[in-house]
């Protein structure tokens, strides 16, 4: 959720040391005052008095498909929600590509389809999620969310709450958790619910892992899963099956 902030002051801007040369370069042009450290979680942070208001993680269209596949950006969302909760900070997604791609396409194995809902899947959990079209487009927007926070006008994380009864009858709250990111990702194919999700990721670890068994041709051999919902499955990762 977005809030304002109390009150303005002199916030930092801090980038990845390991961000490609190009990041520093457009940082550099426009004069965007910066600090070069490795980070902990994110590739960008904005903090005041070193406590952090927005994080930012970066990815080029071919590192988010290929992070997907492999679990790395779930791990790394992960860790940045976690920071954004203790200290009620902003995470924000920039995805970095120049063209729109068709719902229907594939993107380094995998169905534009299923990225688009792995991004969806971000964006409900808290993260605002932003396309730029370059790396200098990638620096104005992190140069216009700095002056945002400098205005006075932080964007804040708050965490969904849920409510539960506690033994005593009690009414009490608990922070609501979406699950493990690659059966939520699952789910997102139809036919897939939350149990099949879970037999799924208990055999295989991530799409990349998935996919190689489904284009073996061999069958999952799991309850509920039937030929024509594995070819389902198939279509949402790896395109249309002939």
């Amino acid at each position: 959720m977005e809030g304002v902030s109390e009150h303005a002051g002199d916030f930092q801007l801090t980038i990845d040391g390991r961000e490609p040369s190009s990041i520093f370069q457009a940082f550099n042009e426009s004069k965007v005052p910066s600090t070069r450290k490795n980070l902990d979680v994110g590739d960008f942070e904005i903090a005041l008095d070193n406590k952090p208001c927005i994080i930012v993680e970066r990815k080029t269209w071919g590192d988010l498909v290929s992070s997907l596949t492999s679990n790395r950006l779930a791990e790394q969302t992960a860790r940045i929600v976690e920071k954004c909760k203790v200290h009620g900070a902003r995470p924000v997604l920039i995805v970095e590509h120049d063209r729109v791609f068709g719902w229907d396409g594939t993107s380094g194995g995998v169905t534009n389809k299923f990225v688009d809902c792995c991004l969806t899947k971000y964006a409900v959990e808290g993260f605002s999620v932003v396309g730029t079209k370059d790396v200098k487009h990638t620096r104005d927007v992190v140069k216009w969310l700095l002056e945002r926070c400098k205005a006075g006008k932080a964007p804040r994380y708050s965490a969904d709450l849920t409510t539960f009864r506690g033994d005593a009858g009690e009414q009490k709250f608990r922070k609501k958790d979406y699950g493990n990111a690659w059966e939520v990702m699952l789910t997102a194919v139809r036919g897939i619910s939350k149990n099949k999700a879970k037999q799924i990721s208990a055999k295989y670890k991530n799409a990349k892992q998935l996919i190689a068994f489904l284009e073996s041709g061999q069958s999952l051999e799991m309850k509920g899963i039937g030929k024509k919902l594995q070819s389902d499955i198939k279509a949402a990762l790896v395109g249309n099956v002939q």
